[in-house]
């Protein structure tokens, strides 16, 4: 899976960090930006998903207007045997209510976020799962994220790559779609980059109807926006979550973690749960002891709610897909 990361030069970056941005946009948009000539940039982008720098052109659906709450499904395995493990791994990865796997090293082997529309249905989906491989699991943790926010990567724009974030919160809601919408989002969730023409072939539809259906769910922010997911192997840093169980949050240390995390280059999310962990951070770092710079400075500012916490490194995302069905 992991191979060696590529060189990226400023302009690979500031590329990289404008498809986040939007990885719709055209060429020229994003090339004026970038300030080199489109030709180079189209070049440059095939370059950058051919060595695996950009994984997929994402679209970020808020699943949770549609329905659906995520559950954070961390699991530690008790079978070493390789065929039985990258057999339950396939399984996590090809199942439609699954929207993201990660390898996971330390405490948890897996992690598997899981879409439902409720906790029967949740169920359903987890031991159906677990069903298929009797004893296989081991540890199983559970969290239900209430809120969360993620950040795109500031410090591919240098000092002066303003990031955005995208966030995902409240009560599920039956925003509607019909099965021409529906499709759309399955199609973009798979390549945000794809034509209106393609959309509509597949879709079996015109591309004027695809363009109002995409404008529609822009509009209700069923669609939030197009991104590009970046491996951070692939360019060369390190991913890791914080899992922590938390005591005497309130409202003023909970705006101080969000400015925390808003205004930390490096962090990557922050999910708000309920269940085993209270809070879930991810962080990129340069390496191991920029990891551990990070953590301690995390330990040091928030310990004094801290009860209990899990510094997850994650080996590769599997899976990411904000609307996998």
């Amino acid at each position: 899976m992991d191979s060696k990361p590529v060189h990226l030069d400023k302009k690979d970056r500031l590329i990289l960090f404008e498809l986040q941005k939007g990885s719709r946009r055209s060429l020229g948009e994003i090339s004026r930006e970038v300030k080199i000539s489109t030709q180079a940039l189209h070049y440059r982008i095939e370059r950058l998903v051919k060595n695996g720098a950009i994984a997929s052109f994402i679209t970020l659906v808020d699943f949770a207007r549609l329905g659906f709450v995520s559950h954070e499904v961390w699991l530690q395995l008790a079978s070493e045997k390789k065929a039985e493990r990258a057999a339950f791994l396939e399984e996590l990865i090809s199942h439609k209510n699954v929207w993201i796997v990660a390898e996971c090293s330390g405490k948890y082997d897996l992690l598997a976020g899981i879409l439902a529309k409720n906790i029967v249905q949740f169920y359903s989906i987890l031991h159906g799962i677990n069903r298929k491989f009797p004893g296989l699991v081991k540890v199983c943790h559970i969290s239900i994220p209430s809120q969360s926010i993620s950040y795109q990567k500031a410090y591919l724009g240098g000092k002066e790559g303003k990031r955005g974030e995208f966030s995902i919160s409240g009560e599920p809601q039956q925003a509607g779609a019909d099965a021409i919408e529906l499709k759309l989002l399955s199609l973009l969730s798979s390549d945000a980059r794809t034509p209106v023409i393609e959309l509509a072939k597949k879709a079996g539809t015109t591309p004027a109807t695809v363009r109002s259906k995409m404008k529609r769910l822009e509009k209700d922010r069923i669609i939030a926006g197009y991104s590009a997911f970046i491996s951070h192997r692939n360019i060369g840093y390190e991913n890791f979550e914080i899992l922590a169980s938390l005591r005497g949050m309130d409202e003023k240390k909970e705006l101080e973690l969000e400015e925390y995390c808003r205004s930390s280059p490096y962090s990557t999310f922050l999910i708000k749960c309920i269940g085993k962990w209270g809070i879930d951070v991810g962080f990129d770092a340069t390496d191991s002891q920029h990891a551990q710079k990070i953590l301690a400075d995390f330990r040091d500012r928030f310990g004094n709610m801290i009860d209990e916490y899990d510094a997850v490194p994650i080996a590769s995302w599997r899976k990411f897909t904000y609307y996998p069905f």
